[in-house]
């Protein structure tokens, strides 16, 4: 197993992550998450 550095997508943080655990959009904490759904309900709005 191997860490591999990944971005947050909403402030662009670096994360350290097991590669086998990387996803599409990566979050460095629960904040930037909630960010990240707000914005897309008021997309959908």
């Amino acid at each position: 197993m191997e860490l591999i550095e990944v971005k947050c997508v909403v402030c662009g943080a670096p994360i350290y992550v097991y590669e086998e655990y990387i996803k599409e959009n990566m979050y460095c904490t629960i904040h930037c998450l909630n960010i990240s759904i707000s914005s897309e309900k008021e997309q959908i709005v």
